[in-house]
């Protein structure tokens, strides 16, 4: 079971599956996104990922056609 959150800790998921193979994509989409020079993913079967909380502060946008990338829109207003 891998458990994660962004982070502000509004949003929180978890993926019930193995520790799979980490890919570093280097992509012009993926460098533009994360402001690096590569971003580390690990690929999981769609129905072993689920929101845990904060699915409703959750935005995206189709980066690539059938690719969303997801992001929280929570705003700390204390």
């Amino acid at each position: 079971m891998i458990r994660g959150s962004c982070l502000c800790g509004s949003v929180t998921y978890e993926a019930d599956c193995d520790n799979g193979p980490i890919i570093h994509c280097h992509c012009q989409t993926c460098r533009k996104a994360h402001s690096a020079a590569f971003s580390s993913v690990m690929p999981i079967a769609y129905d072993a990922f689920k929101w845990t909380s904060g699915a409703d502060v959750l935005n995206s946008y189709e980066s690539s056609p059938g690719k969303k990338r997801y992001f929280c829109t929570a705003v700390d207003r204390s």
